[in-house]
């Protein structure tokens, strides 16, 4: 895993030398108009979302470790959320003693193992406390300033019909463009909607959160996205391994390239 923003003429990225800010986030499909919003607050940052927003996940451990070293980040924004498909699978697991796949109870139910008493307490206290301990600890002797909102989707003006419609599963690298142009890009590509308000978006491509999303919420849709050669190859590798595992089974699977950055390839 390389550079996140790559500064290609047509992708809605930002130089290098400009990005000062993560946002780090659930996938949850509710919480994209607010990443969004929130990246334009700051002038454009690097995301990182996967369930639950959990900071200790291999990935995006690594993720965010290479963005402190590769970037002159100074702020970082995390954003769990009430009402979190991750945090009822932790309360499934363990409250309810139901089963878990290993590699998500080891990614991210375990760490929260006779350490909170219900539901409401997971995830308005237990799980923003944990990953804000959590980031503290990889940011170091950083000078980075941390903030932490706990989302409600229920004031997000979240469409009624919402949990009805089938969703999308989003993976690609962590970017500092919007979800709106990456999501534009994807319906232009695939000839179908990729929307606002029903697309999950993991980044980078973490196996857990995939797994989550197709074997516990029921995503029969998965777009694997790349804005450049790079993140083609990376996006090309993880959808094998994860055929290879089986997590991708019964899903319908597109590997998408922006039209702009299919251009450049056949001009190289």
């Amino acid at each position: 895993m390389n550079d996140y923003n790559h500064g290609n003429p047509g992708n809605h990225g930002m130089p290098r030398h400009e990005i000062n800010t993560l946002i780090i986030g659930c996938m949850d499909g509710r919480t994209n108009f607010k990443v969004d919003e929130l990246n334009a607050q700051h002038g454009g940052a690097i995301i990182l979302r996967n369930a639950g927003a959990n900071v200790s996940a291999p990935e995006m451990k690594r993720a965010i470790e290479i963005a402190l070293d590769k970037y002159n980040i100074k702020i970082i924004v995390l954003i769990p959320h009430i009402d979190c498909g991750a945090m009822g699978l932790v309360c499934d697991t363990l409250l309810e003693h139901k089963s878990a796949d290993p590699r998500v109870y080891s990614d991210l139910i375990q760490q929260f193992k006779g350490r909170f008493s219900d539901r409401g307490d997971l995830e308005t206290r237990l799980n923003p406390d944990m990953q804000f301990d959590a980031l503290k600890e990889l940011i170091g002797n950083r000078q980075v300033t941390l903030f932490r909102y706990v989302l409600d989707p229920s004031g997000l003006s979240v469409p009624e019909d919402y949990h009805k419609h089938s969703h999308t599963l989003f993976v690609s690298r962590p970017y500092t463009s919007q979800c709106s142009l990456m999501f534009e890009d994807a319906t232009a590509v695939t000839g179908k909607e990729v929307g606002m308000w029903g697309t999950y978006v993991v980044q980078p491509a973490d196996e857990s959160s995939i797994r989550i999303a197709i074997d516990n919420l029921g995503i029969r849709r998965v777009i694997f996205f790349a804005e450049s050669v790079g993140d083609l190859h990376e996006m090309e590798h993880a959808e094998k391994e994860l055929r290879s595992k089986g997590v991708l089974n019964g899903v319908n699977v597109s590997l998408v390239v922006p039209k702009h950055v299919k251009k450049r390839m056949t001009s190289l």
